[in-house]
């Protein structure tokens, strides 16, 4: 099981925030498609009284003989989004999408795709995309 990071978990960028609207979120994975069953995939950072709106996720795999099926979550609860998909190209997985209730962190995180399971042989390079309507509840994240 190994984690990787896409392009907007990079130390150097921080989570985006605002306290009065929410804030639109887009992030890439580009890399190697030999992944493993249980290996995560960190697409972005929030921060404490983050609400995940809106937001969906889709990829090109389209190479692996048998599909590969993702759970979208986070640090906490790697399906807190969604438990199962199966996320094929053309066809965006939208969440939250598990209950109707929206989530507030009460600590920074990331919302992360973990592969529950992998399909069978796959090209050489996957992407995946994410892209999210975060909302806060006003509270400052600098002051934690």
């Amino acid at each position: 099981m190994a984690t990787y990071t896409a392009n907007r978990v990079a130390s150097t960028i921080p989570a985006k925030y605002s306290p009065t609207e929410p804030v639109f979120e887009f992030s890439q994975y580009s890399g190697s498609a030999t992944f493993s069953s249980g290996d995560v995939i960190q697409m972005l950072k929030v921060n404490a009284g983050a609400r995940l709106v809106y937001g969906h996720v889709s990829t090109n795999e389209d190479t692996y003989t048998t599909q590969t099926t993702y759970a979208i979550g986070d640090g906490v609860d790697t399906d807190r989004y969604f438990a199962s998909a199966t996320i094929v190209p053309n066809v965006n997985v939208r969440i939250p999408q598990r209950d109707a209730s929206v989530y507030e962190y009460t600590a920074a995180d990331t919302i992360d795709v973990r592969i529950e399971n992998k399909g069978g042989t796959g090209g050489a390079t996957v992407l995946i995309s994410m892209s999210a309507l975060i909302d806060y509840t006003g509270d400052d994240p600098s002051s934690h």
